[in-house]
């Protein structure tokens, strides 16, 4: 009921509060993908500073060939120095002090500073390669997949990574064979330009992650709390303005039109279009008062001849016109109700199929007038042997199908004989002329029959052996 009399302001109210959800939805999108967007913006900034940074730190390291620190207690030689060739590279060197200094080549400076700032919860860098001579510079497995598109891939590549409750924007950048590079790696088969690694950069932005979270709530809670007061104003302005004075004239309309002559004055004296339209609604229900009788009378009059038309309508489409028996479209109607009781009943069900033999012989020597009174001839006798609860059916053509309910083989055989028989010995006669006609007929019988098309194909295969044996018998 209170949807009845407020569906003019609800739908209205609920109109303009989808434009205006659909148009907060944009903005908030809007503003997600562009913050979204910022932080982006803001994180490859910071990394492509960062990756210079290092790569400039590690040139500097380069192009002096490395820097000779003191070696001091926990202070290690970078054994993989050995490896790159004799004579090329000192790992160690002693001053006339007697003194060790050991060489600090960029990768390994790289690698130190990163251990301290990692210990220091900011950043993590480190240089890896597909052909490393240190282990720990092996690729993990994002790593390797870049490094491999870095062969044609453009010079970095980007990926938010989540790992637990941690959030890293990784950043990798290629490094290229540079002159002072080949000291140490021209032995690994690289040239000049040839990439040679990747300088990989995690940068913690779980803070960034929150910020951007706590502005999306608060945008949210306050978008959801604009909209939803937005939306309550307009569904009260439009119930106040349009729907109860609309509800007051349909209430009338419906309820009182017709019975009492007058609206209640403080409707009709209105001047505007909702007093407009109840002295209408008045001046209209004395002429409805006139032609609600004649209406009902003509109504029920036409009601009556719909009825009777339906009903003739109905019997000839059930019924085949030439032979006046039931058509196909009977027997899909009614097959199934007699089926359903026969089954209850625990009974079988017979169905005969059966054919005018040679009919089309008929046609042609006969012509297709005798052939339709052949048709109407074998109407007649399955009318006068069936019984008036048998299912008779012009199926198609010559062929016609009888339901017998309660009939197993045996008695739907027996019942098949005795219809030949009475073909076979009843001639069709005009104009002093006969012609002596057989038919065929297949038999199939059974309980729990549910689909009459199937039972139908079953007792076609019988009348097709019938037919197969010579015509004029039954076969089941």
């Amino acid at each position: 009921m209170l949807n009845q009399k407020l569906s003019v302001g609800l739908k209205l109210g609920f109109l303009t509060s989808l434009i205006l959800g659909l148009g907060f939805s944009s903005v908030y999108f809007l503003f997600d993908t562009h913050k979204t967007e910022d932080l982006d913006a803001l994180m490859l900034k910071q990394a492509r500073i960062l990756s210079q940074q290092i790569i400039d730190l590690r040139q500097w390291n380069a192009d002096h060939g490395g820097v000779y620190v003191l070696k001091r207690p926990g202070v290690e030689t970078n054994k993989y120095l050995y490896k790159v060739g004799p004579g090329k590279i000192e790992p160690d060197i002693t001053d006339t002090q007697g003194r060790t200094y050991t060489l600090k080549n960029p990768a390994q400076m790289s690698r130190e500073l990163s251990e301290i700032m990692k210990k220091r919860g900011l950043i993590s860098y480190r240089l890896t390669s597909l052909q490393y001579l240190n282990p720990a510079n092996a690729p993990d497995a994002f790593e390797t997949v870049v490094l491999k598109q870095f062969k044609t891939a453009p010079s970095e590549f980007t990926e938010i990574l989540h790992e637990g409750d941690k959030t890293l924007y990784r950043y990798m950048t290629p490094l290229r064979t540079k002159k002072s590079c080949l000291e140490c790696h021209g032995n690994q088969g690289y040239k000049i330009g040839d990439v040679r690694g990747a300088l990989s950069i995690s940068i913690p932005m779980d803070t960034e992650v929150r910020v951007i979270n706590t502005e999306r709530r608060l945008l949210l809670l306050s978008s959801v709390s604009i909209l939803l007061t937005v939306i309550l104003l307009l569904i009260l302005i439009s119930w106040s303005l349009i729907t109860r004075p609309i509800g007051l004239l349909r209430n009338f309309a419906s309820s009182h039109m017709g019975k009492k002559r007058k609206l209640e004055s403080h409707i009709t004296k209105r001047q505007d279009e909702v007093g407009e339209l109840a002295r209408s609604l008045q001046a209209s229900s004395i002429e409805i008062r006139k032609y609600r009788k004649n209406l009902e009378t003509l109504v029920s009059d036409r009601t009556k001849e719909l009825e009777n038309a339906k009903t003739e309508l109905d019997k000839i489409s059930r019924t085949d016109p030439l032979t006046g028996i039931n058509n196909r479209r009977h027997m899909e109607m009614e097959a199934p109700r007699l089926l359903s009781l026969t089954n209850r009943q625990d009974k079988p069900t017979a169905f005969l199929v059966l054919d005018i033999d040679y009919f089309k012989k008929v046609n042609d020597t006969y012509g297709h007038d005798i052939g339709d009174l052949a048709l109407i001839h074998m109407a007649n006798i399955l009318e006068k042997t069936t019984r008036p609860y048998d299912l008779l059916i012009r199926y198609g053509g010559e062929e016609f199908v009888i339901i017998l309910p309660g009939h197993s083989v045996k008695d739907g055989t027996e019942t098949a004989e005795r219809i030949r028989m009475e073909v076979e010995k009843t001639p069709v006669k005009w104009d002093a002329q006969e012609i002596n006609l057989t038919i065929s007929i297949g038999v199939f019988a059974g309980k729990d029959i549910s689909n009459a098309d199937d039972a139908i194909a079953q007792a076609d295969k019988a009348l097709y052996k019938a037919k197969e044996g010579g015509r004029n018998r039954v076969c089941s």
